[in-house]
């Protein structure tokens, strides 16, 4: 689908565009903007892209983003070299998928990248807090369409936001499906019950929750400010530190069946 520079370039501008659009204007665009840049993702790992171009388009995609959501942050938190560092690292971090992939053939295929993209956010809030606030969650920040989020932490709202965009990859670019006409309607119907459960599960079960805020967030980790809501405060980001760990097998798993062979 994706087998030149021009036309991946092309798939990630196109990407770009939506995230900045959801960030800025219509949140839940961001359920669908990155689908196509797992179409890049996934045509570099079927070597139609050459790896170096690879890290190249999708570092220049990240910092891009990250340089027009910074129009709006506050002067202490604009940061370029914070910008370029993450967006390089975050590159490097879900091109973790393609070394597990050659050596262990990852089960869950294009999905292993939600624990790996997860798993190194968490490091991120961990040991450089700063760049946390360029995490896909801060799309959805402080609105109540994800009150949910008190059960799931903060970076509950990027695995949400990611898994979303994987299933969408698989309902219309995989196997080129949406370009020859054969769009998976069924799985469609299920992306879209996954998509809007949370949603559902907020209007009717978490009415009057607050969702957990990038602000919370930080407080917790970096001030070691204890939240009032004892749930949170016992939990923290569960959902990025389990995401961590499983990239931690994943990755042992993957050198242990290289050593093998």
């Amino acid at each position: 689908m994706v087998n030149s520079v021009g036309k991946a370039s092309v798939f990630l501008l196109a990407s770009a565009v939506l995230l900045m659009l959801s960030k800025f204007y219509l949140p839940l665009l961001s359920l669908i903007a990155l689908s196509p840049f797992f179409v890049v993702l996934k045509s570099s790992l079927e070597g139609q892209i050459k790896p170096p171009h690879w890290i190249v388009l999708s570092s220049v995609f990240f910092i891009l983003i990250f340089f027009v959501w910074s129009i709006t942050l506050p002067p202490g938190l604009y940061d370029v070299l914070r910008m370029v560092f993450y967006g390089f690292t975050l590159t490097l971090a879900v091109s973790l998928f393609f070394m597990t992939n050659k050596f262990s053939k990852n089960r869950l295929g294009i999905f292993t990248i939600l624990f790996f993209w997860l798993g190194y956010d968490y490091l991120v809030l961990e040991l450089y807090p700063q760049c946390s606030i360029f995490f896909l969650a801060n799309i959805f920040n402080d609105m109540s369409l994800v009150g949910w989020s008190r059960y799931t932490g903060f970076m509950g709202i990027t695995a949400w936001i990611l898994l979303a965009n994987l299933l969408f990859y698989y309902v219309f670019f995989k196997d080129n499906a949406i370009f020859i006409g054969k769009i998976r309607w069924i799985s469609l119907v299920y992306t879209l019950i996954l998509i809007f459960t949370p949603i559902m599960i907020n209007a009717f079960f978490s009415e009057g929750h607050s969702p957990i805020t990038w602000q919370e967030m930080t407080d917790l980790y970096v001030r070691s400010v204890i939240p009032n809501d004892t749930l949170y405060a016992e939990r923290g980001e569960w959902v990025g530190r389990t995401a961590a760990w499983v990239s931690v097998l994943i990755l042992t798993y993957s050198l242990v069946k290289q050593k093998v062979k």
